[in-house]
């Protein structure tokens, strides 16, 4: 990841088996514009969000904060 501050949509991260680490502070948008506009609704619980995030935040690290399923 980059030293500059990023804005990361969970859907570039959701499947990846590996994560890079982070270098800087960045934060995650949950890519609800897209999940909504592509199935109409969404396709993942809160709880699987909520799990994603812990995921990223303990293996990429220096997550500043991340969305909300909006």
């Amino acid at each position: 990841m980059s030293d500059v501050p990023l804005f990361l949509s969970r859907r570039w991260l959701a499947g990846r088996k590996s994560l890079p680490r982070a270098r800087g502070p960045w934060a995650l948008d949950s890519g609800g514009f897209t999940e909504l506009s592509t199935y109409g609704r969404w396709t993942l619980t809160p709880v699987d969000y909520a799990a994603e995030v812990r995921r990223y935040a303990g293996e990429i690290g220096n997550l500043a904060w991340a969305a909300a399923m909006d």
